[in-house]
């Protein structure tokens, strides 16, 4: 088995490859399963993608996880690709720092790619601090301010 894990940035274009063509690859080409974010968002999971996507937000059950995934890379000559942008992205309870952390320790062990989409960083900053404004805006951090202390926009510190 190979695994492709797409971790792509906010308006990074993930969508597009969530959406269009990760779903038409795998379609046209029986070597290669799709496990990632179908849009519109919460629909036709898989287990591979489920099992991962709980780990990474919980940090509960590594060894079976673990498990999974090794059961899936006994699938001979099958390529298979996880997306999902969420991965750098903070929430309520887990930092990005976090997710990406749990992600590294999954895999640890397991074949792998790891496919990060990116944007020029002060784009892509700009793009994500107006696609939540809102928030921003209720706490009264400018996008200046946003840049040098939100946790939440260092991921486009690369």
């Amino acid at each position: 088995m190979e695994l492709i894990v797409h971790i792509g940035m906010p308006k990074t274009a993930t969508t597009t490859l969530q959406k269009i063509y990760f779903p038409l690859v795998a379609k046209e080409n029986q070597h290669i399963e799709y496990h990632g974010v179908f849009q519109p968002r919460g629909s036709n999971k898989t287990e591979l993608y489920r099992v991962i996507n709980k780990y990474i937000n919980t940090g509960i059950n590594l060894v079976q996880s673990r498990e999974l995934l090794k059961t899936y890379q006994q699938k001979n000559k099958v390529i298979h690709i996880v997306s999902e942008e969420m991965i750098v992205v903070s929430e309520e309870n887990t930092s990005w720092r976090t997710k990406t952390s749990r992600l590294i320790e999954l895999l640890n062990g397991i074949n792998y790619t790891l496919l990060v989409s990116v944007r020029e960083p002060l784009l892509g900053s700009f793009s994500y601090y107006v696609e939540r404004y809102l928030y921003f805006k209720n706490k009264k951090i400018s996008y200046k301010q946003a840049v040098n202390s939100e946790e939440s926009i260092d991921i486009y510190k690369y």
